[in-house]
């Protein structure tokens, strides 16, 4: 397996950065593709990071912008979307890249009726069938990555993975993430079901506490489990995907609570992704266990130093991250 970590706009001089990351230990980084790139590379500039690359052994992947929807079912939006994929994809293959990671995203209100889900799931399955043509045309595989959409609901990536040409970048903390979050919705609806059968005869103090305290409280045992069911929903999606995993992104996720909601503070239970390793709730190693064996790339997408998110990780902490990998790893 190798081994990679991110590098967005922010961490412009890329050489620089190429050179540090080369220094960890690190095989390849992911290159996110978001505004002002890839544009804002000059021809100039390519041919140096390309030179470097070459001069240090390193390699390089990319990551598709965030802000296209190539499964918006406004045709108008799909279009301009696929268009700028279009641009990516041929961008990255100047760099011989080991694969082009990219999402099924769109944002439209509406995605809860059927005929509009029906849209987007064609809309993304057309783009997913000619970014993947593309990649291979080019010489590099096409990866698409899960979201926050759960294994029961993941119909438009299952149908994409049918295509022999096209792979999955299992991206472990948002598979946990949408699993969580489906359940915990899950439980509201039945708590919410619950008491709105017993409002007719409960008190107005009972009825509020039942919809309210003691759902809140289901709630947060859910949460308290969530080393024990992260692994579950890993064991679930790997029994599905496992021979399409091409990439895993792996970081850690923790349950913060306390958010702003149009300025109003709030007491929310939520869970936050992208932590350094070992900083958050989930039992990393035993998680690098399940997945020892699967896909030929992992990238340790680790963007805040703990749950807090006061800090972002800096070069020791991504050696730290690497460090502890290849550790368990070796062990595995």
């Amino acid at each position: 397996m190798r081994f990679g970590t991110t590098v967005w706009y922010g961490d412009r001089p890329f050489e620089a950065t190429a050179q540090k990351l080369y220094e960890i230990g690190f095989d390849y980084f992911e290159l996110a593709l978001d505004y002002p790139l890839p544009e804002y590379v000059s021809a100039t500039a390519k041919a140096s990071l390309r030179s470097l690359l070459r001069d240090l052994g390193m390699s390089i992947a990319f990551h598709a912008p965030l802000d296209v929807f190539i499964a918006q079912p406004r045709l108008e939006i799909f279009e301009a979307s696929l268009k700028i994929m279009r641009k990516c994809v041929n961008f990255a293959a100047a760099f011989e890249p080991l694969y082009f990671n990219f999402h099924t995203t769109f944002r439209v209100s509406t995605h809860v009726f059927e005929d509009v889900r029906k849209k987007i799931e064609e809309n993304g399955l057309r783009a997913c069938k000619e970014i993947a043509r593309l990649c291979e045309s080019l010489g590099f595989p096409a990866c698409v990555e899960n979201v926050f959409v759960p294994l029961e609901h993941a119909n438009l990536l299952a149908e994409a993975l049918d295509l022999e040409n096209l792979w999955l970048t299992f991206d472990v903390g948002h598979a946990i993430i949408a699993e969580t979050t489906h359940e915990k919705w899950s439980v509201a609806e039945k708590d919410k079901g619950i008491a709105t059968t017993r409002t007719a005869t409960a008190t107005p103090d009972a009825s509020s506490d039942l919809a309210g305290g003691k759902a809140d409280e289901r709630l947060k045992r859910q949460f308290r489990g969530l080393r024990e069911k992260a692994l579950i929903y890993l064991e679930a999606w790997l029994s599905r995907f496992k021979n399409k995993i091409l990439v895993v992104h792996l970081h850690d996720c923790a349950v913060v609570s306390g958010s702003f909601k149009h300025g109003v503070p709030s007491v929310d239970i939520r869970l936050q992704d992208h932590i350094s390793l070992g900083r958050g709730e989930l039992d990393i190693p035993q998680i690098l266990e399940s997945i020892e064996g699967v896909g030929k790339y992992m990238l340790i997408e680790t963007f805040w130093r703990d749950k807090h998110r006061l800090a972002e990780v800096d070069y020791k902490d991504l050696h730290e991250n690497l460090t502890f990998v290849k550790q368990v790893l070796r062990r595995c």
